[in-house]
């Protein structure tokens, strides 16, 4: 069991206020380098992603988001990243560009060959 103890008298003569000096908290050092949001984002590969379940998925889209939110809030967001404007729009964090052929040379129609 805690016990609680107060003082509710002056302080005795052997004890002394602490120095004001060290009651001021220390300036933080300035930042030397600007934070980007590559440097907060969380990538998953497309394989990665798929294995996510539904509430996995809203888990990154509220971190990214809350992310993106900070670094504007503090004036560090130049552009909107991709990933955002996609995960905006409820989609994935991002988008296949193209299929890619697992034909190594893929026939051609019409071509000088023939």
């Amino acid at each position: 069991m805690a016990a609680v103890v107060s003082s509710v008298g002056p302080l005795g003569p052997d004890v002394s206020q602490p120095d004001e000096d060290y009651l001021q908290a220390e300036e933080p050092e300035l930042v030397k380098e600007s934070l980007t949001f590559k440097d907060v984002a969380i990538d998953f590969t497309l394989e990665e992603w798929r294995l996510m379940d539904p509430t996995q998925r809203d888990l990154h889209k509220d971190v990214m988001l809350e992310n993106y939110s900070n670094l504007v809030s503090l004036g560090l967001a130049v552009s909107k990243p991709d990933m955002i404007s996609h995960l905006e729009d409820g989609k994935g964090p991002w988008v296949i560009v193209r299929e890619i052929s697992r034909a190594p040379y893929p026939e051609t129609k019409g071509g000088c060959c023939d």
